[in-house]
């Protein structure tokens, strides 16, 4: 259920009614003059954020998938912003010389200095510059140079990113980084993998996104030497369209696969929305963020999925944690 905004006036006087809502589970966003200053969650939400921070240490997730047109980019910035909403503090990481994830929150022109290159290349300490901070979260935003890194990464300094990127999240105690790996890019994706605790992988019912759980698993088998422990934590399908045929059949391949590798699958999905999605892009906001009044077909529904999206992220990242698995 979409979080719905109420100023502070309205809660006041309509308190009754709008408890009423949060019982049944909707979230309220309390604003006044038009600032964002609180939030009504229902007492499971409350709980689950309760159980998560107290059960999770820090933890860094690759969004990977070689196949474009995954929204890995996508689900890079709604999970770091939903979960950013629930009170966690979170980082994240363009790792992709396509640098969509900087420039749909709205930093282009990035600085060479402001991305992870003098990391990679000069053994410099990695930094978070308070300018990126992109509706509640951290990001350490990327240019078109991390193509170098596919000439010049020499292998002695095959961990420099990963000790670096843990050196600054305990530093700034975050709860979570996701990175947003590159889909071409052989040794950018090496390098997201190599600091990553485990694999977020969106998925789309197409034969590419089939033939991408064969090409994963055997990216996790060369990195395993390097990262020991490395896997797929769980999948997210990704562009459903129920009026397609194929798309269809690749759902129900997808979902039968996963169940046979045995890892966790959110599989109600998120639906194809080119709109929504080409609209939240180019106003440079979360899909999530935007208000309602804006009117943009399937906002609403597009809005319900990331939550739900976000939610069983969150409550696998938990599960994991209580295993005592480090995810």
């Amino acid at each position: 259920m979409a979080a719905r905004e109420i100023n502070v006036r309205a809660l006041r006087e309509g308190l009754a009614q709008a408890l009423t809502e949060v019982q049944s589970g909707r979230r309220l966003i309390v604003t006044q003059h038009r600032q964002k200053i609180a939030a009504v969650v229902p007492i499971k939400d409350l709980l689950l954020l309760q159980r998560a921070k107290e059960s999770s240490p820090m933890s860094i997730h690759t969004l990977f998938n070689h196949a474009g047109g995954s929204a890995k980019t996508t689900t890079v910035r709604e999970l770091s912003y939903q979960l950013s909403k629930m009170g966690f503090k979170v980082l994240a990481v363009d790792l992709d010389s396509q640098a969509n994830l900087s420039e749909w929150l709205g930093f282009g022109d990035v600085p060479r200095e402001h991305t992870v290159l003098p990391t990679m290349l000069d053994r410099k300490p990695l930094e978070v510059h308070p300018q990126y901070n992109a509706h509640g979260f951290d990001l350490i935003p990327a240019n078109l140079n991390l193509v170098d890194i596919e000439d010049r990464l020499a292998t002695p300094e095959i961990f420099q990113f990963r000790n670096a990127l843990r050196d600054v999240a305990r530093e700034h105690q975050y709860d979570f980084v996701f990175i947003d790996a590159s889909p071409s890019g052989a040794k950018l994706s090496q390098q997201a993998c190599i600091a990553a605790d485990s694999i977020i992988c969106p998925v789309m019912p197409t034969v590419k996104g089939h033939t991408s759980l064969v090409t994963l698993n055997s990216l996790i088998d060369r990195i395993n030497p390097l990262n020991p422990g490395l896997k797929v934590s769980m999948y997210l399908l990704t562009n459903l369209n129920p009026t397609s045929t194929m798309n269809v059949h690749f759902q129900g391949e997808l979902r039968a696969r996963i169940e046979e590798l045995g890892v966790p699958l959110f599989s109600e999905g998120i639906r194809r929305r080119e709109t929504v999605y080409e609209a939240a892009s180019y106003m440079m906001q979360p899909v999530t963020s935007l208000e309602r009044k804006t009117k943009i077909h399937g906002l609403k529904e597009a809005q319900e999925e990331l939550q739900q999206m976000a939610e069983f992220v969150l409550g696998q990242l938990q599960v994991g944690a209580e295993q005592g698995v480090t995810l």
